[in-house]
């Protein structure tokens, strides 16, 4: 007998984590819909799978204006509860989204929701309001903690996934465990094997930032080394000098950053990505640093 073909929504869809990760299902799943209102997202979305996103305002957007499915994925904004954030849970301004999606997911009632965020988001209000839906939608529903490192990948992104379920035959995260999937035994553990074969000049330090700020940054000295990794990628790095993101010593002493390319590879995406030629360097880190782990999301797709 055929798997039946699960109908699926990507809100907040990013560059497409979500959609890229679907063959590890173990069920057939196809995106109906995404949503996200970045231009840039949008067009790097269209460009990898032909579907192009919906770019509708989800504070306010009705329940006509989305399909139905039986799978929802959502990763929202997780600055209200990040540690470099003003921490202001549901009171901050783009949690409306997800506020609003939450009063819509009874009138939908999917047989699958998921969603990742911080560590952060963790006795937050906005997960008690989460618990809340699940509960009272009667969903069974739990939370794992995942990071790419689990798995040996030299990359630290810590984040929470939840499960909620109204099927019988899914796991929810308190039966998944931490075996390790087999997927996992094709990925190196070097930080240099994610590495451009040669660098972009644009990723270069100027001499004058290098030496007012190196003492400050977090820099691996040794890609090829053993216990060379690189800290958590954020959509500020290109802007921001301090707990951005890493920075790569060259053999002459140079520093630079980690190129866009090397940041989703990292983060489990495939070669064949691409973003669109008329993204510059900048807009293409803030897209990077705002995109999910493949790598984990596999894994939890991989034991549903």
């Amino acid at each position: 007998m055929t798997a039946e073909e699960i109908v699926a929504l990507e809100f907040f869809s990013g560059i497409g984590a979500f959609s890229h990760c679907l063959d590890y299902c173990r069920f057939p799943v196809r995106v109906e819909a995404a949503f996200d209102q970045s231009e840039h997202a949008n067009s790097t979305y269209e460009l990898n799978f032909g579907l192009k996103p919906i770019a509708r305002n989800l504070d306010s957007i009705r329940s006509e204006s989305i399909p139905p499915a039986k799978m929802w994925w959502l990763s929202p904004p997780c600055t209200p509860y990040s540690r470099r954030g003003r921490q202001l849970d549901t009171d901050d301004p783009r949690s409306a989204a997800f506020l609003n999606l939450m009063s819509l997911l009874p009138h939908f009632l999917p047989d699958i929701v998921l969603l990742e965020n911080v560590a952060g988001f963790a006795d937050s209000r906005g997960e008690a309001l989460l618990y809340n839906t699940f509960e009272k939608s009667g969903y069974r529903f739990g939370r794992v903690s995942l990071c790419p490192s689990l798995f040996g990948i030299p990359a630290l992104r810590p984040r929470l996934f939840y499960i909620a379920t109204l099927r019988g035959d899914v796991n929810i995260p308190e039966e998944l465990g931490l075996a390790k999937p087999q997927f996992e035994s094709s990925l190196s553990h070097r930080l240099a094997d994610y590495l451009d074969l040669e660098a972009q000049a644009e990723t270069y330090l100027p001499k004058p930032l290098q030496d007012r700020y190196e003492r400050s940054l977090d820099i691996v000295e040794d890609a090829a080394g053993g216990d060379a990794r690189a800290i958590c990628f954020t959509s500020g790095y290109a802007r921001t000098m301090k707990a951005g993101g890493s920075f790569l010593r060259m053999e002459d002493g140079t520093l630079r950053r980690f190129s866009p390319k090397e940041i989703v590879r990292l983060l489990g995406f495939p070669e064949s990505f691409r973003f669109p030629l008329h993204l510059d360097l900048k807009a293409q880190w803030r897209l990077a640093g705002n995109s999910v782990d493949l790598t984990c999301l596999r894994y939890l797709l991989s034991r549903l």
